[in-house]
């Protein structure tokens, strides 16, 4: 990895918000939210076309590994502060091993 490439990877983080079942009262999941940082301030990315395959996939394991034990977990990205688009992983369960 260059030191241009490791500069962006620590420019994006996935932050994890708690998924409530009301029914159980407990946490069923997370959704991961992507922010970018500008001025040490966190906040939705302005251009996604930025953020590679080679770049996500290393954010994305950071994240996963943080997560509890077997969880499900959605990817949210904001696109356009309009528009979102989904990623989900409703049915698989993924794991911090």
């Amino acid at each position: 990895m260059t030191m241009m490439e490791e500069r962006q990877l620590n420019q994006y983080r996935l932050f994890r918000q708690g998924c409530y079942d009301r029914r159980r009262d407990w946490v069923d999941g997370y959704e991961l939210l992507m922010r970018e940082q500008v001025n040490d301030q966190w906040r939705v990315p302005m251009d996604f076309s930025l953020i590679t395959p080679s770049l996500f996939a290393p954010i994305v394991a950071e994240a996963i590994h943080h997560l509890p034990g077997k969880t499900k977990a959605m990817i949210n990205l904001l696109i356009d502060k309009c528009y979102r688009h989904w990623l989900r992983y409703s049915n698989k369960y993924l794991t911090t091993n």
